[in-house]
């Protein structure tokens, strides 16, 4: 399948793109790193040529739990908290403000998106489970992977794990280009 460089403009009009979750915490700010800001750049560039972006519960689930736990652990590191639990830190008043912030971000991504339910009857959970095991991918991934080849989605992510898995990508992740040859 193709695979896109998502560090130019994008070149299609009207399909339906699906970001993975990295590429949601960067494009919200929560992911500071400066090579990836191009994702940025390019969900502009998907948005003025007309295409839609879809996002998934799992996503949103993903996007909501790994920016909280990352938070926990900057606010340990930074001595803003002592509190090691997770679950014990996010109801304290030092984490609400932030605790708002994703929520608000999440709200966002289900408004400014179409939203596709995962169905878990439309995958053999078995099968998914079981090539697992492979380690090429997590149950997630697999989920991701699943829905975007039953929808005809174009996956968005930075996960070279995803490098020649039979569906259409956009990657601005240098060695996952070079070996799709794009």
């Amino acid at each position: 399948m193709t695979t896109h460089d998502a560090r130019q403009d994008c070149k299609l009009t009207g399909r339906k793109f699906f970001l993975d979750t990295n590429v949601w915490i960067n494009i919200n700010g929560f992911d500071p790193r400066p090579e990836f800001r191009v994702y940025s750049d390019y969900y502009k560039s998907l948005l003025e040529a007309n295409n839609a972006i879809v996002v998934s519960d799992l996503v949103v689930s993903e996007f909501h739990n790994r920016c909280c736990k990352t938070q926990h652990n900057i606010c340990l590191g930074s001595g803003i908290t002592t509190e090691t639990s997770f679950k014990r830190f996010r109801v304290l008043p030092e984490a609400q403000e932030f605790m708002e912030s994703v929520r608000d971000t999440c709200f966002n991504l289900i408004d400014d998106c179409e939203v596709d339910q995962l169905e878990l009857g439309a995958f053999n959970l078995s099968d998914t489970i079981e090539s697992c095991t492979a380690g090429r991918f997590d149950y997630n991934d697999l989920l991701i992977l699943e829905l975007c080849r039953l929808r005809g989605y174009i996956l968005i992510t930075h996960d070279r794990d995803y490098a020649n898995c039979g569906i259409e990508v956009a990657t601005a992740n240098t060695r996952f280009l070079r070996e799709a040859g794009a």
